[in-house]
């Protein structure tokens, strides 16, 4: 189930929801064929006040499992906002750390930070749209940090006041940054995904069987029924998803406050003073 639910995630909002509810209105369309072959005229007029039961219960527990899993899902999307807002706080806090360190420490720390929030905003992210795991260069790039971090130069500059707060607050983003990975692995419990499918079933069903007064009408009554139970589905994939999908994750924090030339996923510009930091350039 959460291979579909992923591989339907990675598509347009309206591809998926046109594949979802092709899926339905062919289930629609059998289920009329099957009750014009097999239920009578006189059965579904026996059976109709069960059949509204049903179809009120269907209904209800249908619409009662749609919100919830949406509501988890955008909760779990607003998470992993914040953790990306979190991390590149974390990472602008140790930047302005890192410059009130004596030169050269001041240009390679700042250049090793500026690396690692690149390789976040260009490889890792974009790369947790179609994956769970984190990326090898990012990762690559978060320990040259701490190696950079580590051989500063005189040793007397790790106890400076600057070089506590810079290091703590990498400490901070790393951490940050291993919740961003994680939210791109949540998904609704597969037991949940298939309750939502069955319930969408019965729903349809029920509709299916109800006495039918205009055949034309009761048609279209039930397709519609099919397009609102792939409505709701649409939602639930299209949101569980954090980096993909309707309500994509996006890297812009990790790059505000950061002079344009250093962004560059491809030809970055190299930290040679700390003055090429100054926010004045970005106005």
């Amino acid at each position: 189930m959460t291979v579909v639910t992923d591989s339907l995630a990675q598509l347009p909002i309206f591809v998926t929801f046109l594949v979802i509810a092709c899926f339905w209105v062919l289930i629609a369309l059998i289920l009329l064929w099957i009750g014009d072959r097999f239920v009578s005229a006189d059965t579904r007029e026996v059976s109709g006040n069960g059949v509204r039961n049903m179809l009120t219960v269907a209904a209800a527990f249908y619409g009662f499992m749609i919100g919830f899993v949406v509501s988890q899902e955008w909760s779990n999307v607003n998470d992993a906002r914040s953790q990306v807002s979190q991390e590149a706080a974390a990472l602008s806090n140790a930047g302005f750390a890192a410059l009130t360190l004596p030169y050269p420490n001041s240009v390679k720390l700042g250049d090793a930070l500026l690396s690692f929030g690149r390789s976040e905003a260009c490889e890792e992210i974009p790369k947790l749209r179609v994956s769970t795991e984190p990326s090898l260069k990012t990762t690559t790039a978060l320990a040259k940090l701490y190696e950079t971090a580590s051989k500063v130069s005189p040793t007397s500059v790790s106890s400076l006041p600057g070089y506590g707060s810079m290091y703590g607050a990498i400490g901070n983003a790393t951490s940050a940054r291993r919740q961003v990975i994680n939210a791109a692995s949540e998904r609704a419990p597969p037991v949940l995904l298939i309750a939502i499918v069955l319930a969408g079933f019965v729903l349809l069903t029920a509709v299916s069987l109800q006495d039918v007064r205009h055949g034309r009408a009761h048609v279209i009554t039930v397709i519609a029924v099919s397009l609102f139970v792939a409505l709701g589905q649409t939602l639930v994939v299209t949101l569980s998803r954090p980096f993909a999908g309707a309500a994509t994750v996006s890297a812009s924090p990790l790059r505000d406050g950061i002079p344009a030339e250093f962004q560059r996923c491809k030809n970055p510009a190299t930290l040679t003073d700390p003055h090429q930091l100054d926010p004045s350039r970005l106005g």
